[in-house]
């Protein structure tokens, strides 16, 4: 119990109106801009600009100070911001994230620990961020400007959350939090995502959607949530399912388990309505490696075994051009089909443009034709764009063979050292993130194929959840030798 007159003194609360201080004087300069903007020109425009600048002063007076309030920050205005930016398209309303993302890194550059980043995961990601910086002066496809900025901001930028993620947290409980924290937006998502699909578009999304396509064939919408595409969203709620999962069997505290569990419902519902069949082959997925990972001793090796022959049992299924395509739609034939990837068109067409265009290019082109040279990010190259849906050949026609192999050394580093610490943990909440976040890496490597989940928001929880990985495997406590005792030789 603090005595009233130690109050002022105690840390928690001289920090707390330290920090009260600083955002009533980041307040106070936003409505002077404001106020300075309007009168000197009556332009909304130069109103907005003058906010925007006076938000980038509160998140160096409050961010820089505490990193870890500017991650929650963040993840708070990433569905916000993609929302605003679907009412007004470049506009720039997704550029504030970006930039409280480059804030945050930077206060993180100077609160880092004495901690040792994996060398594995860490050093992959800094040669990527070196080598997309240097691909957009390649002449081939890159020098322009404009798609420069855009292909940092998201390709390169996302990157930076894995130092987040590994620095801004200092025990297990506040990395639980955050995640429960994640659970809120989950749902959030998960309830707008369903809404579109039963209730409708606002005006914005149903322009967004018009112009970026987002139709299955029988013309019925595909659900998008906050993000900018069905198959980013449907990504994202594979991998927050599987992490609330882990959060329900996990955690100690009942506070987190029933916000995961309340995130269920809500997740599953936007997958569903997403109509990803990548999403929905992934998440079955995604629990087998939790149980296989959880598992010990001989119950584990059994396990592998039989899923080792159930996979490519059904691999030999999905090959064969036999499947029941036109069968009853409401038998379960049909449904199952339904999930069967290779005997999409669309699936068979990428394949073809791997093979007719993309691989050509990446043979012409073996140094990459340049940042903002694939993807959404394609589309504003005045040098023309190749489509390649597909995250690994994407890197490879941009940054050449050197930068996808780079990204795949990424994947396969993170997924041997996270095998390891899920052995050497000891710790149940710790154990059991660790499992999931492991299951997210084996989620992006397969869905990876199929879809570019590393770029935009993707790219923020993937190399976010990345850090997390990173400090739960590099801070587990080393084992302390049981003392032995001596015989005595009387």
């Amino acid at each position: 119990m603090i005595a009233p007159q130690q109050w002022s003194q105690h840390p928690t609360i001289r920090k707390g109106l330290n920090l009260l201080g600083w955002f009533g004087i980041a307040v106070l300069v936003a409505l002077i801009s404001l106020v300075a903007a309007v009168f000197i020109n009556g332009s909304g425009r130069l109103a907005i600009l003058g906010m925007a600048g006076t938000l980038g002063l509160l998140a160096l007076l409050v961010i820089i100070p505490n990193p870890r309030f500017g991650v929650y920050a963040l993840f708070a205005l990433m569905p916000i911001a993609g929302w605003v930016y679907k009412q007004s398209p470049g506009g720039g309303f997704n550029l504030l994230s970006d930039a409280l993302a480059v804030v945050i890194f930077a206060s993180i550059l100077l609160h880092r620990k004495d901690r040792q980043l994996p060398l594995g995961m860490a050093v992959p990601i800094v040669l990527l961020i070196i080598l997309g910086v240097i691909e957009t002066t390649n002449p081939i496809g890159g020098g322009d400007q404009v798609v420069a900025v855009y292909a940092i901001r998201d390709s390169i930028i996302p990157m930076l959350l894995f130092f987040v993620g590994f620095y801004a947290f200092r025990t297990v409980p506040q990395v639980e939090g955050f995640l429960s924290f994640l659970m809120l937006i989950a749902i959030v998502n998960g309830a707008w995502a369903t809404k579109q699909a039963v209730i409708g578009l606002d005006a914005g999304e149903s322009a967004w959607a018009d112009q970026v396509a987002f139709y299955s064939a029988d013309n019925t919408l595909r659900a998008f949530g906050t993000f900018q595409a069905p198959w980013a969203f449907a990504y994202y709620t594979d991998i927050i399912f599987i992490v609330a999962v882990c959060l329900i069997i996990g955690s100690r505290s009942g506070l987190i388990r029933y916000l995961a569990a309340i995130s269920i419902p809500f997740t599953l519902a936007g997958l569903y309505f997403s109509i990803v069949r990548t999403g929905l082959v992934m998440l079955p997925v995604g629990l087998v490696v939790i149980i296989l990972l959880r598992l010990r001793g001989p119950a584990r090796v059994i396990a592998m075994l039989f899923t080792t022959v159930a996979i490519l049992s059904i691999l030999m299924a999905m090959t064969s051009y036999s499947m029941p395509t036109g069968a009853n739609p409401n038998s379960t034939a049909q449904s199952l089909s339904t999930l069967n990837v290779l005997q999409d068109n669309s699936v068979r067409e990428r394949f073809l443009q791997w093979e007719n265009v993309v691989l050509p290019q990446m043979v012409e082109y073996p140094l990459g034709k340049g940042l903002g040279t694939t993807g959404g990010v394609g589309a504003l190259n005045p040098n023309g764009s190749v489509t390649a849906d597909n995250n690994y050949l994407s890197i490879g026609l941009e940054m050449g063979w050197a930068g996808m192999a780079i990204f795949c050394f990424l994947q396969g580093a993170a997924f041997v050292k996270g095998l390891r610490w899920n052995s050497e943990s000891d710790e149940r909440v710790r154990n059991w993130l660790i499992a999931g976040l492991v299951a997210v890496v084996i989620i992006t490597i397969l869905s990876n194929f199929l879809n570019e989940n590393t770029n935009q928001d993707g790219g923020y929880y993937f190399y976010m959840f990345l850090g997390l990985l990173a400090f739960l495997g590099t801070t587990i406590p080393k084992r302390t030798p049981e003392p032995s005792v001596a015989r005595s030789t009387a």
